[in-house]
């Protein structure tokens, strides 16, 4: 794949995100409300590929997502950049702390035991045994653990800094 069409592929998958972003927000019409855009068929023009031209600006953008809770756009350029963007998790300050790290501890085992079940039937892991051992919502999981750790963490970091 040369460099354009590389490029062009990544434009292609923003726009199939915009085209999400303005169903998850109610559609053409809806995202104009909430844009307070005039044109409602500026949202047609902006997830259809035939118009490459037309985008939705970063306030657009930011105001639906917003609206909506679902930062689809956001999301689709996090990945494009190599990144995963994952929503933190509530967390209040555990009241044992070995029960938290202990729970942590169950979820990353359990998704490490899924992946190395998934291997065990050869050197790679296909799609099938991703969706048989559900190890997308397992490293989910244990990610989404691991996070609410680290805010506990950083809570208490900061009750310590505060006086609290």
């Amino acid at each position: 794949m040369n460099r354009f069409e590389s490029v062009l592929e990544k434009l292609c998958a923003l726009k199939g995100a915009v085209d999400d972003l303005v169903t998850k927000g109610g559609g053409n019409r809806r995202c104009a409300e909430i844009t307070e855009r005039q044109r409602h068929q500026a949202f047609q023009e902006f997830r259809s590929v035939d118009h490459m031209d037309k985008w939705p600006n970063l306030k657009d953008i930011a105001l639906i997502e917003a609206k909506r809770k679902s930062p689809v756009i956001t999301r689709e350029l996090a990945r494009h950049l190599g990144y995963e963007l994952v929503k933190v998790p509530e967390a209040s300050r555990p009241a044992d702390w070995s029960r938290a790290v202990g729970s942590l501890s169950k979820e990353t085992g359990e998704a490490l035991n899924v992946v190395l079940q998934a291997f065990a039937t050869g050197s790679k892991i296909d799609a099938d045994e991703i969706k048989r051992w559900h190890i997308d919502g397992e490293l989910d999981e244990a990610i989404i653990a691991l996070l609410r750790v680290k805010v506990m963490v950083e809570r208490e970091v900061d009750e310590a800094q505060n006086g609290d």
